[in-house]
């Protein structure tokens, strides 16, 4: 799972479990992750040419819960395409915030590279959206994303890829609980309401989530399946998997 993704989901559990539990628990930055930014839409003052900015994930959510925000959403896009997964800023992503008078703001965020110390910086700015109806929703994809793990590992095998097929099949061993896991302490402090179907669908997800650049999923593999002439085969298939694995995490972050 990229690191977008994952800061993403880790920002919105933390909103909604300080909301339920009326406490702001400390978070932890990952380890690339330098200082993180939250830029409102609103002024500093009525003069101000500035908007009004937040250094720090709790910092930013004290100041949210104050403006009444009862509810955070987590967003990224299913349909984007799967070759630009690899890349910073790519792709449509970010995080809903939910007010008690129904009025949304998107906040999305931009990441980029400092590289004397080799970390990155995040910026959220706010899109203010009014009161645009129900926020999305996000059912339960088990089903599917088992049954394009089950195609996608056979598929492998068939042009070639046993490796890529192994992945898949652990994949979903992990899905399906064939596969003992145990989550690590991160996950634990990050994602504290997970129940067992949620760790499994999210642990599923991070394996199979194999699209980035060169040595993914999206490299040698597309050779082997075009010397086969089974191209179009290929590319329904990552894209149906690239579709499921984002569909399991928007389903267990924002259940």
């Amino acid at each position: 799972m990229n690191g977008e993704m994952l800061q993403l989901a880790r920002v919105t559990c933390y909103v909604n479990d300080s909301i339920k539990s009326g406490t702001l628990a400390p978070f932890k930055n990952s380890q690339y992750e330098n200082d993180v930014v939250y830029i409102f839409a609103d002024k500093k003052s009525f003069s101000d040419t500035e908007n009004e900015t937040i250094t720090g994930t709790p910092e930013w959510v004290k100041e949210i819960l104050i403006r009444g925000v009862k509810r955070a959403v987590f967003f990224v896009a299913t349909d984007d395409d799967p070759r630009s997964a690899g890349f910073a800023n790519a792709g449509r992503r970010g995080l809903i915030t939910i007010a008690e008078d129904g009025q949304k703001s998107l906040w999305v965020p931009r990441w980029d590279f400092d590289r004397v110390r080799t970390m990155w910086n995040i910026c959220y700015n706010e899109k203010k959206l009014g009161d645009i109806g129900n926020p999305p929703s996000y059912p339960d994809n088990y089903e599917d994303f088992k049954d394009v793990l089950e195609r996608i590992s056979v598929f492998a095998e068939e042009i070639g890829c046993k490796n890529w097929a192994s992945v898949f099949r652990g994949a979903l061993d992990i899905l399906t609980g064939s596969q003992t896991i145990t989550p690590p302490a991160w996950m634990k402090e990050s994602f504290p309401n997970f129940d067992d179907k949620s760790v499994r669908m999210f642990f599923a997800s991070s394996k199979a989530d194999v699209f980035g650049g060169m040595g993914s999923w999206n490299d040698d593999p597309a050779g082997y399946a075009s010397e086969k002439h089974r191209t179009d085969e290929y590319k329904q298939l990552s894209d149906e998997l690239f579709k499921q694995t984002r569909n399991a995490v928007l389903f267990v972050v924002n259940r």
